[in-house]
C-alpha cells in the first residue's frame, strides 16, 4: 500500500491519500478524539501521540497535529496507523454510525446538529427547559450536558441552544457525543405513548375567522416555515384577533436577534400582502 501525502494551507493540517476508498459518500469531521466512537480508522489515527483532530474524505484522510509536534515526527507513525487500519479488515465507519454535522444559524446562542439520519418521522418538538423533556429520551441527555437551555427537533436536524457562558467551541463536542450516545444506546428520539410531548404545530381556531387563519396557516406552512427550518426553527400560528397574528417562535428562532426584523419585514409584509385583514404580526412568550 502505498500512501501519498499532500499539504494543505494550513500547515498544522496535511492530506493523506491512501489511493483506495475512504468513505463511499459524503464526508466524516472528528474534531476530538470523543467524537470518533463511530470510525476504527479515526480512534486508531487519535492513538497516535500529537493528533488533533481527523477528517474523512472520499478517498483521502485529513489530519491535524498539535503546535507542539512536528510533522516530521509524527508522520510516520500516521503513515503506519492508516496502513494498519487497511489491513485490519476493518470498516472505515461502523454500519450504524452517525456522521453528525453541525451548521450555524442566526442566533448566534443556537446550534444546527445534522445527524444524516431521521429524527421525527413527522413535525417537531420543542423543549425550551429540562421541565419540558419528560417525554424525551435524546432531550433529556442533550439537558445533562452543561450549558444547554434548549433543545428543538425537526424532521431531519437537532437545534440545540446555551447558556452565554458557554462558548460552542467546549460545547460542540460533548453535544455530539451525546446524540451518538442515544443513537447507539438504541432509545426512541420520543418515548412511546409519552405524554405531553411538546409536539409543535398550529394552534386551532374556530370561530367567524376560520378562514382567514386557514390563510394564514397556510401561507406559513408554504412560504415561512420551510425557511426557517432552514435556519434550526420554526414559527407556527398561536391566534388571531382583530387583524393581529400572534406567532410562536420555537428552536433557533426564539431569542434570534434578527427575529423582530424576520417577523417584521418578512412574514408580516407577507402576510398583509396576501390577506387584507391582517394588520400586523406579534411574538407570543413560551
Amino acid at each position: 500500500m502505498f500512501i501519498q501525502t499532500e499539504s494543505t494551507p494550513n500547515p498544522a493540517t496535511l492530506k493523506f491519500l491512501p489511493g483506495q476508498p475512504v468513505l463511499k459518500i459524503g464526508t466524516a469531521d472528528f474534531p476530538s478524539a470523543e467524537t470518533a466512537g463511530s470510525s476504527p480508522l479515526a480512534r486508531r489515527l487519535f492513538g497516535v501521540d500529537g493528533v488533533d483532530a481527523v477528517f474523512l474524505g472520499n478517498d483521502f484522510v485529513t489530519v491535524t497535529k498539535r503546535d507542539d509536534i512536528d510533522w516530521d515526527h509524527i508522520k510516520p507513525a500516521i503513515l503506519g496507523a492508516i496502513m494498519e487500519h487497511y489491513q485490519s479488515g476493518q470498516p472505515v465507519m461502523e454500519d450504524d454510525a452517525l456522521n453528525v454535522r453541525t451548521e450555524a444559524t442566526p442566533n448566534p446562542a443556537t446550534l444546527k446538529f445534522l445527524p444524516g439520519k431521521e429524527v421525527l418521522p413527522a413535525g417537531s418538538a420543542d423543549f425550551p427547559a429540562p421541565e419540558a423533556a419528560e417525554s424525551s429520551p435524546l432531550a433529556q441527555r442533550l439537558f445533562a450536558v452543561e450549558g444547554v437551555t434548549g433543545v428543538f427537533l425537526g424532521p431531519d436536524f437537532i437545534t440545540v441552544t446555551k447558556t452565554d457562558a458557554v462558548e460552542w467551541d467546549v460545547l460542540t463536542d460533548p453535544v455530539i457525543a451525546a446524540i451518538a450516545a442515544h443513537h447507539k444506546a438504541g432509545e426512541p428520539v420520543i418515548a412511546d405513548g409519552a405524554a405531553g410531548a411538546s409536539a409543535v404545530g398550529h394552534a386551532a381556531h374556530d370561530g367567524p375567522d376560520a378562514e382567514v387563519v386557514g390563510q394564514i396557516k397556510t401561507l406559513l406552512d408554504t412560504r415561512v416555515r420551510p425557511a426557517v427550518a432552514q435556519d434550526g426553527g420554526d414559527i407556527t400560528f398561536h391566534g388571531f384577533d382583530k387583524g393581529i397574528v400572534y406567532l410562536h417562535m420555537q428552536g433557533a428562532c426564539a431569542g434570534c436577534p434578527s427575529s423582530t426584523l424576520t417577523l417584521k419585514a418578512g412574514i408580516e409584509n407577507l402576510l398583509r400582502h396576501y390577506i387584507p385583514e391582517v394588520s400586523e404580526v406579534r411574538p407570543v412568550a413560551d
